[in-house]
């Protein structure tokens, strides 16, 4: 996709009105919206991106990456309480993703919900025994 190509040469004006123009044509296309989030958060306009990604789970509200896109949005703006929401609404979708634990126990590690954190990461060592992440912030809480 030329979209492709602009958004390696961050190009990101001429992504933008290329993108637009595909969801002129196809307003369901998720893959263009993903990529017009991407920029968006690459050029830090949380809002627009967060309004992307709105639309796609829209399309898609299924989608772990979806939703995990919108906790990284809610993290940096601030909405910690939003994020561990999404992230408990993944973890319905894909209970034992060792990446989805880990950023769960991330964020209630950093909301000082220390108990919280644990059993996430101690989730983590259940099904996958050898997580280096997790054994270390086990050791260090």
């Amino acid at each position: 996709m030329l979209a492709d190509y602009y958004m390696e040469q961050k190009n990101y004006k001429k992504a933008i009105t290329l993108l637009k123009n595909i969801l002129t044509q196809e307003k369901d296309n998720d893959r263009a919206l993903r990529q017009l989030w991407e920029i968006y958060i690459a050029k830090w306009d949380y809002g627009t991106a967060e309004l992307m990604i709105e639309k796609a789970i829209r399309l898609k509200n299924n989608n772990p990456r979806y939703l995990y896109s919108m906790v990284d949005i809610k993290y940096n703006s601030a909405n910690i309480d939003d994020a561990i929401y999404l992230m408990e609404k993944i973890l319905k979708l894909r209970p034992i993703s060792s990446e989805y634990l880990i950023a769960t126990a991330m964020l209630h590690e950093e909301k000082g919900e220390i108990q919280k954190a644990k059993k996430y990461y101690f989730e983590v060592l259940e099904h996958e025994p050898d997580n280096r992440t997790a054994k270390i912030k086990l050791k260090n809480i």
